[in-house]
């Protein structure tokens, strides 16, 4: 479950990936402002020339460091909104319209059914941790496939019985079952095993 805070966080997403397109096109908007083109100007009391102008490369950097920093802000603040639409797509209608009405005027404080929103949240969360917990775990086929890749010594490198020796119906099995599948042992093998 999350808690109270982290489900604004969530609830709270889009708008804040709203605020940063906001800020951005607004200290963009400045930058522009302030790029001007060079003037040279003449001080006539020392009788010097200068040049009056912004550092356009200066400028240039400047834009292309806010930008990634919106990109990089709105990359973060997505993942929490897509996984709010998806906890959203798990309401009923009648709780999705409850919470529709609230986007479009949000002077409630708090819905009953954000709690409701709140679990469906925390069940997205936990489902996407899930799968990438099985995605990085290898599967039986993949085992199984590397142990038949792995040659007779690699499998039984760690194996040793007391007298140091390999257990010779171990290996014919092996062998067998590499060969033809699952065999079943005949009555003298089940003997020897058992002694």
């Amino acid at each position: 479950m999350i808690s109270d805070s982290q489900f604004w966080c969530y609830l709270n997403a889009q708008r804040e990936i709203e605020e940063a397109n906001r800020i951005y096109r607004a200290e963009r908007k400045e930058a522009y402002s302030n790029i001007s083109p060079t003037i040279t100007g003449y001080d006539i009391g020392s009788g010097r020339l200068f040049k009056l102008g912004c550092d356009v490369e200066g400028a240039a950097i400047y834009l292309v460091e806010l930008n990634e920093k919106r990109l990089e802000r709105i990359q973060q603040v997505k993942k929490k909104a897509e996984i709010l639409e998806e906890g959203l797509t798990l309401l009923y209608d009648d709780e999705r319209a409850q919470y529709e009405a609230w986007k479009a005027n949000p002077n409630t404080y708090y819905l009953p059914v954000f709690e409701t929103l709140k679990g469906c949240v925390g069940y997205v969360l936990e489902q996407r941790q899930k799968h990438e917990q099985t995605q990085e775990e290898i599967t039986i086929d993949e085992w199984d496939q590397q142990i038949e890749e792995m040659s007779e010594e690699e499998l039984l490198q760690d194996y040793w019985d007391k007298d140091g020796s390999f257990d010779e119906c171990l290996l014919k099995r092996r062998a067998l079952v590499r060969q033809y599948g699952i065999v079943e042992l005949s009555k003298k093998d089940k003997k020897t095993n058992q002694k």
